[in-house]
């Protein structure tokens, strides 16, 4: 729990002190960024590492982040987050502040899945549907889960509608063992 708050008061700050026609972009290159930092060992080890003086871990992250080509508002955010000693937050503050920017400009990300591809047109269709249903600008991102059997889920925001047949075939079995 505390992680979230954490999380969730500096991607407000990035939120509130960014312009609105570069947080969409901002999003992007923190994500990335962030995950790029996650997928190394040797730098999450010395982003961690409580002992070592700030101004060395001040020095890798902006060098890092200089080389990545981030934004300055990105990188006086990284500057705070090394100063205040959150840096093993920092993927789950990018994440954050997608979720952020996504709710100011009434957006969702609708996480589909489905025992196979989706086709365009279903995938617009859905959109489509979402849409209507939520009142936001919905965007699917969809995946294959064999384990379905057939079907799909949905899932936008903590809302999961489950119409896939696994599910189903498992309510059908715990009905006839309730009996």
């Amino acid at each position: 729990m505390k992680e979230k708050l954490v999380y969730n008061r500096y991607a407000l700050a990035l939120l509130n002190a960014a312009p609105e026609e570069d947080l969409d972009a901002l999003a992007v290159q923190f994500r990335e960024f962030a995950e790029v930092l996650a997928t190394h060992a040797d730098i999450q080890a010395l982003l961690a590492d409580l002992t070592l003086d700030l101004d060395i871990q001040f020095d890798a992250l902006r060098a890092l982040g200089e080389r990545a080509e981030l934004d300055p508002l990105l990188l006086r955010l990284l500057d705070l987050v090394v100063h205040n000693r959150k840096t093993p937050y920092l993927l789950g503050m990018a994440h954050a502040f997608r979720g952020f920017v996504d709710r100011h400009f009434k957006r969702a990300v609708a996480k589909v899945r489905s025992a196979f591809p989706l086709t365009k047109s279903q995938t617009e269709a859905l959109e489509k549907k979402l849409a209507e249903v939520t009142e936001l600008s919905v965007r699917v991102e969809a995946e294959v889960d064999k384990e379905l059997l057939g079907g799909i889920s949905v899932q936008i925001g903590n809302l999961v509608v489950d119409r896939s047949l696994r599910t189903q075939v498992l309510e059908f079995k715990k009905q006839l063992l309730a009996h």
